[in-house]
């Protein structure tokens, strides 16, 4: 997925976001529980994505893959069939890219990126 630069601003809203997600969490595997509720009941479906320079449709979270170890797995559409990928690896498209899901979705990502690396 591209980064965007972030913002001070920004950061701060993806902190409010991992915090409302993780609040009484003991451990990170608690926490990545916390965050795959807070996806799974914000995010808006279905929504457009990138995934591998092909054009998907976002239809939910496929609860049952998702670990803290393999990321948050999202169920996807293309040509009509159904697959799975990493949330980490797609990026959003047309009006999800300024809205909810993006601020949701960057908050992932910028979790991820800070408990990885």
């Amino acid at each position: 997925m591209k980064q965007a630069k972030v913002t001070p601003k920004v950061e701060r809203e993806y902190e409010r976001i991992i915090e409302k997600a993780a609040v009484d969490c003991y451990d990170e595997n608690e926490a990545f529980c916390g965050m795959l509720c807070t996806l799974g009941d914000e995010l808006e479906y279905p929504f457009d994505a990138k995934l591998l320079g092909e054009t998907v449709k976002v239809t939910g979270i496929d609860d049952k893959t998702s670990s803290l170890k393999a990321g948050v797995i999202m169920n996807v559409s293309f040509k009509g069939k159904k697959h799975k990928a990493a949330l980490a690896t797609i990026d959003i498209l047309g009006k999800s890219l300024k809205g909810k899901n993006a601020k949701l979705i960057g908050a992932y990502n910028f979790w991820v990126k800070q408990f990885y690396f």
